[in-house]
């Protein structure tokens, strides 16, 4: 299978042009305003940074870190990030979930470091 790491910012936080912020994410916040996240309401609805695991098998078999109950959270740590060339370094600790088609919960527990990971910017 193939994992995701994935974080966000938002503008205003203002990370490094074409860069991420150096800090720890939470990956399944269920209140990210009473954490260590960085929020902003904007009318009707609240922009906060974040992250997201994802594991996929072929196209059919899809986990992800969304679902998890609040002690389920785990994080995505950037503790190096060279925006100039793309490139990040950090470590990750989160379960990724989906569920089978007679409802049942299937669990992988995913942790390790990356240095010098090329990123892309969306």
């Amino acid at each position: 299978g193939t994992l995701f790491i994935s974080v966000s910012n938002w503008d205003f936080q203002n990370p490094p042009v074409d860069g991420i912020l150096t800090k720890t994410y939470k990956t399944n916040e269920q209140d990210p305003s009473t954490t260590n996240s960085s929020c902003m309401d904007v009318g009707n609805f609240t922009l906060c940074d974040g992250a997201l695991g994802t594991y996929t098998v072929g196209t059919t078999e899809i986990y992800t870190s969304e679902g998890f109950d609040i002690d389920e959270e785990g994080t995505i740590t950037i503790t190096g990030n060279d925006p100039s060339n793309k490139r990040v370094s950090g470590t990750f600790e989160f379960k990724v979930e989906r569920f089978d088609a007679s409802g049942n919960s299937l669990i992988i527990e995913f942790s390790g470091n990356f240095e010098d990971l090329e990123y892309r910017v969306l």
